[in-house]
């Protein structure tokens, strides 16, 4: 049975909380999986299984990227306090790298470099406006691959050898599918960006060495209600930084993939050995590829280093980050 698009626009405008949409389908999909086999909603969904039904079940099927290795060790958290931050900026779109900016460049107090990745084309552009500025910046040309994801970890060698400890990712996020984009980019800038924000981001991390990432209050969700097409590559991921299933049921991400993370955190997915080749070309996709897997897959590499996801309001009184299960910014 083949689900017309129509339907599914019309299935998330239906008044019911995501938790409980996802118990309609589950019920719909058990009943009745003759009728639904062929459509894309319906493995997606069958997919995610692995991680409730099946908790301990190894994937027998074909890997869909080639785990290459990188020899990153573990390391233990640095005894010295943190008082510095790189911060990684995919700029893909010029005037919202300009709306980033001007969060850093009015903040006097942070002590931060700037690494930039881009395509060639805002090179130039990029360039000069940090270089009017004065700002201490990096710039690392990339090509329109693997969204703001693979640049980042294109990134990450060169900030580990600086010496950093601590990094805030971030990007010129534009959400076309849906109208609402704009209004979620704008709220994470907010929450991220702020003088405040990134004084609470070295607090919590000097006061607490078990914390491995840091998100946006109202943009931590639950892996289990935003799984989308991505079940399956995650679950390759998972297994291979050493995570079962069991341990990602109940497992929370920060969705729009714009957060604080700590070094060692990072280790485990960067151990994957993820290459350009892996990721997928560049088609508009919105869902299903290696990047928006692995947007999810941070959190599971904080989990195999034994560290935990908090947000910006985290205190000893509140340790467990707000969960948002209806975002709404997020299919």
């Amino acid at each position: 049975m083949y689900i017309p698009s129509f339907f599914t626009r019309v299935w998330w405008k239906i008044p019911l909380s995501r938790q409980n949409k996802e118990l309609v389908k589950t019920s719909i999909f058990r009943a009745l999986p003759f009728l639904f086999k062929k459509n894309r909603v319906y493995r997606d969904w069958k997919d995610s299984r692995i991680f409730s039904d099946l908790p301990e079940k190894r994937l027998n099927q074909p890997n869909p990227f080639q785990i290459n290795g990188s020899g990153y060790r573990s390391e233990p958290v640095s005894k010295e306090p943190i008082t510095t931050l790189a911060i990684i900026i995919h700029a893909f779109y010029f005037d919202v790298f300009l709306e980033i900016m001007e969060y850093l460049i009015n903040n006097s107090e942070s002590k931060y470099k700037i690494y930039i990745t881009s395509p060639e084309i805002l090179s130039e552009k990029i360039v000069s406006f940090l270089n009017s500025n004065a700002c201490e910046y990096s710039f690392l040309t990339v090509d329109n691959r693997g969204r703001d994801i693979l640049p980042f970890l294109d990134a990450l060698p060169q900030v580990f050898n600086d010496g950093y400890q601590a990094i805030l990712k971030i990007h010129t996020k534009k959400t076309d599918h849906t109208k609402t984009g704009e209004l979620w980019r704008k709220d994470l800038y907010k929450k991220l960006l702020e003088e405040k924000a990134m004084r609470r981001a070295l607090e919590i991390f000097n006061g607490d060495n078990t914390v491995g990432i840091i998100g946006a209050p109202g943009h931590i969700v639950p892996l289990n209600l935003y799984y989308g097409a991505n079940a399956k590559t995650l679950a390759f991921m998972s297994e291979a930084m050493g995570v079962k299933p069991s341990q990602i049921s109940n497992l929370n991400f920060p969705a729009g993939s714009m957060f604080y993370v700590r070094k060692q955190a990072l280790l485990p997915l960067l151990n994957l050995g993820l290459k350009s080749k892996d990721f997928e070309d560049e088609s508009g996709q919105k869902d299903g590829t290696l990047a928006q897997a692995a947007e999810r897959a941070f959190a599971v590499s904080a989990v195999a280093s034994n560290m935990k996801l908090v947000d910006t309001s985290y205190n000893s009184q509140k340790q467990n980050p707000v969960i948002t299960k209806d975002h709404p910014f997020v299919y």
